[in-house]
């Protein structure tokens, strides 16, 4: 998430990145992380923002492994989609699998991406869920659940 060299052929105003993490507490969320970047007019953020929605849309399905240090971590993008009606929002599901030397295969953690822009910034947004999520813990956040509730509320 916002890593320099995805942006570096744009004309980078400023940049704000915030982060929370799980104090401990049961829940389905390990961390949220959020950042914008202002680029100079609302049309190259929204040229900038169609090149990044075009490279997700292209991405979707697609499976990498990258090792860092003895970790070897499987990511799998799925579910990449436009996220509202006005096609200013791209969202993707990351299924990153961590492998670690001489250990049982480790729960793969589910993670909502997104980015959108609007005026002359690009919002990106990264939610890492916990491997293990249960309907009973605070913040579950399963789409399909969530539809299937709305639906029956709304008949209800």
């Amino acid at each position: 998430m916002m890593q320099k060299s995805v942006y570096e052929s744009a004309d980078v105003q400023d940049i704000a990145y915030e982060s929370w993490w799980n104090d401990g507490e049961p829940a389905q969320v390990i961390s949220v992380m959020e950042g914008v970047v202002t680029l100079p007019t609302a049309a190259q953020a929204e040229e900038l923002f169609a090149q990044f929605s075009k490279q997700w849309q292209q991405c979707n399905g697609a499976t990498t492994t990258e090792q860092t240090g003895p970790i070897s971590t499987t990511n799998a993008l799925t579910d990449v989609r436009v996220a509202n009606a006005s096609k200013t929002i791209v969202a993707a599901t990351n299924t990153a699998t961590p492998v670690l030397p001489n250990m049982p295969p480790r729960l793969a953690t589910p993670q909502a991406r997104a980015i959108g822009v609007r005026l002359n910034c690009l919002v990106e947004v990264e939610v890492v869920f916990f491997g293990d999520r249960r309907p009973s813990r605070p913040g579950f956040g399963d789409r399909e659940d969530q539809r299937r509730r709305r639906r029956s509320r709304d008949d209800g």
